[in-house]
């Protein structure tokens, strides 16, 4: 065995500690050891300060290590070199400040190669790994990257992750798992970007590269370092502990290893970016749709898409990326989730001319990327403005845009035999974005539209039938952007996504007036007197639940009266019109108008409002004249400027109506706030710049909570949010 020559108690969420090897050491072993499970984040540099070793670790003892050669080291370690060495423990999250958790380092040194190598037990991992270390390299670095590069032997839209993790810090799967992963599932490359730990080896992956990536995590934000010829940390940083000191180590992985950084789920709390001051060119990349299977990333994502209109505005024009932040072994899911939370989900596809690093990376600066949860995003010049056929380029430039030409969009099929994950979104329609505006909405996965005389780029944005982001293309841009509209740093684009309120959208049934018994008796009523024996399945269609109570996000709760009415007509002995259901409806308001009941705060809010200044609308799934009633029923009609219909408009999550409110009012969606109750109504409410939900509704709390940007208990509660 060897000799205990050091005890390190690491006390506070970061810290550097030195210690001397004994003389004659050949090898030494560094056990982590804690009294419950703990946060372990050690980054070990030798005299010269280059990274030694690297450990990232939830749990309650690990250890590092160090050989006489790289045979006889974990994977993610360096032979040992010299006799001093400082272990520093950076900080990864703000909430380490007050809730760390103290952990031991012992030291143990062999003086016997053989005793220390009869001791080292190493893992099947290690044994089959392949080295990605130079003989040259005197730090851990990425001198063999290329070994890897004419792997797939053919170019053309190569499928891809680029936000992965291992058992190398806090995932669930091994090496093998993920290349297993991305071959069943058609992937062509991943990124492995465990946390803090750039690897240094990988298991044979024949078919699929693995580009060498890290995780640089921090307490202001998680950055990828992609194409990095080292670890970012290769040589000791100052600390992690304040935003300057976060600012210079990404600007030295930049500047000394290379790396093309990406800003990771930007919007996702706790590990937003929090970089106020970094300028927005240190980045090229960000991240747009993070693991869209965790509960806090629809509405993260969301705002990402709006930072990234913000940004091409703005003349910083960085590519868009998707990962899958995959923690969790393949088969497992997030409570409350259908989708499979996996590595290849969402793909990112990247045109590339081979199966080179090189021609991936050139593909990325190209911006010749497009991000999909289902099938592949393709964007085509269909007709030039002569309206003549023109050939088009598997990956349009902006070279082959400008005013007038005609673009097709559309979603090609996933290769032959690559499976399709039960439970995913499939796409419903499609938004055309013009400078960060939506300029139209269609059906469906394909459609054409003509680049407009005032535009500078195009996006396609693609959604499922509950609104979710399904897929997106790159910005491409054919104009440069305006003058004086420039964004520097990210606190210049924080103010660019919110200006002054000029608008709110408000839902009607359950944020303006109580989901009172109007829907509920009303519908028992009708399905009492024309359903018969099938009154039970059409209670059940519509959301009505046994024993009072309707159930959330249900066709009565929050849907149309075509929609209500087609539930109803699956299975009432009789069809079921929408001007059935308006007609019910209309004589129980009319003979019950203490049904309709306000919601606590309404006139204190749209006084505030008014006063404001402040343009409203309501935008309900219900029909036109039903909700003047209500309106006028609750004294509050003279304060809309629009009432947005289920009869006028398409359902929520559609954004027409939305649009059409846009249009009338002359205010964009960046001013707008919306207000609402339901699932759709935050779907649809993440467009704008901020969506307020209601508590106590039929919805459930902790989903919309998950969605909108707070959860307050009334209305009132509002008047000093906005």
């Amino acid at each position: 065995m060897g000799q205990v020559f050091k005890t390190i108690q690491i006390t506070h969420a970061e810290s550097q500690v030195s210690f001397d090897l004994p003389a004659g050491t050949v090898g030494f072993r560094l056990i982590f050891e804690a009294d419950r499970r703990a946060l372990m984040n050690v980054l070990l540099y030798d005299e010269e300060d280059r990274l030694r070793g690297q450990l990232m670790h939830f749990g309650q003892d690990a250890a590092l290590w160090f050989g006489p050669t790289l045979a006889l080291t974990s994977p993610h370690c360096l032979p040992l070199v010299g006799r001093t060495y400082t272990l520093f423990n950076p900080m990864m999250d703000p909430a380490e400040a007050t809730r760390f958790i103290p952990f031991t380092v012992t030291a143990v040194a062999y003086d016997d190669r053989d005793r220390y190598e009869e001791d080292l037990t190493r893992p099947a991992e290690a044994r089959e790994a392949v080295s990605w270390l130079g003989e040259a390299d005197d730090a851990v670095g990425a001198s063999g990257l290329d070994w890897w590069a004419d792997a797939l032997g053919h170019g053309g839209w190569l499928a891809g992750d680029f936000h992965t993790h291992t058992r190398a810090s806090d995932g669930q799967s091994s090496q093998a798992d993920n290349v297993q992963t991305a071959r069943r599932y058609g992937l062509d490359f991943f990124a492995a970007t465990d946390h803090s730990v750039y690897p240094t080896a990988w298991v044979d992956h024949e078919g699929v590269l693995v580009l060498p990536s890290v995780e640089v995590t921090t307490a202001f934000g998680h950055f990828n370092a992609h194409f990095s010829k080292g670890s970012p940390y290769k040589t000791r940083p100052l600390g992690t502990a304040s935003p300057g000191e976060v600012e210079v180590l990404l600007h030295q992985a930049v500047r000394r290893q290379g790396a093309k950084l990406c800003l990771n789920h930007p919007f996702m709390a706790p590990w937003r970016m929090m970089l106020s001051a970094i300028p927005l060119e240190t980045f090229a990349y960000i991240e747009i749709i993070n693991d869209p299977t965790y509960k806090t990333a629809s509405k993260a994502n969301e705002k990402a898409l709006r930072a990234w209109s913000a940004m091409w505005n703005g003349g910083v024009d960085l590519t868009g990326l998707g990962g899958s932040d995959a923690h969790l072994p393949l088969g497992d899911r997030y409570p409350q989730t259908r989708e499979l939370t996996r590595l290849g989900n969402p793909i990112t596809w990247v045109y590339a001319r081979d199966g080179s690093l090189k021609a991936l990376e050139a593909g990325l600066a190209a911006g010749h990327t497009t991000i999909a949860r289902a099938g592949r995003p393709w964007l085509t010049v269909t007709k030039d403005a002569q309206g003549q056929s023109q050939a088009s380029p598997p990956a349009l430039t902006g070279r082959d845009l400008a005013p007038g030409v005609t673009l097709c969009c559309g979603l090609a099929d996933e290769p032959v035999g690559v499976e399709k994950d039960p439970g995913r979104p499939e796409p419903a329609y499609h938004q055309w974005i013009i400078d960060g505006v939506i300029a139209a909405e269609r059906e469906g996965a394909s459609s054409t539209l003509v680049l407009p005389e005032d535009g500078h780029w195009v996006r396609v944005d693609w959604r499922s039938a509950e609104g979710e982001l399904v897929a997106t293309t790159n910005p491409i841009r054919w104009e440069s952007a305006e003058e004086g509209k420039r964004l520097y740093t990210w606190h210049d684009l924080e103010k660019a996504m919110n200006p002054p309120v000029r608008g709110v959208v408000f839902d009607k049934d359950g944020t303006l007036m109580a989901f009172s018994d109007l829907w509920e008796k009303a519908t028992e009523a009708f399905i009492d007197r024309v359903a018969g024996d099938k009154a039970p399945a059409c209670r059940a269609a519509v959301g009505l639940v046994a024993g009072g109570g309707v159930m959330p996000d249900s066709p009565l709760a929050s849907g149309t009266l075509a929609e209500i009415a087609q539930a109803l007509s699956d299975h009432s002995p009789v069809p079921v019109s929408p001007a059935d259901l308006h007609d019910q409806y209309k004589a129980y308001m009319t003979a019950h108008p203490e049904s309709i009941q306000p919601i606590e705060g309404l006139r204190p809010l749209l006084d505030h409002l008014r006063d404001r200044g402040i343009r409203m609308a309501v935008m309900t799934s219900d029909d036109a004249d039903l909700t003047h009633e209500a309106l006028r029923l609750l004294g509050v009609d003279h304060y809309f400027d629009m009432v947005i219909s289920g009869d006028r408009y398409p359902a929520k999550p559609r954004a027409a109506g939305l649009l059409a409110f846009r249009d009338q009012a002359g205010i964009s969606l960046d001013e707008m706030v919306f207000v609402g109750d339901s699932c759709r109504d935050m779907r649809l409410g993440a467009l704008c710049q901020r969506c307020y939900a209601l508590s106590g509704t039929v919805s459930a709390e902790d989903i919309l909570v998950d969605l909108a940007d707070d959860l307050v208990p009334n209305l009132a509660a509002l008047v000093p949010l906005i």
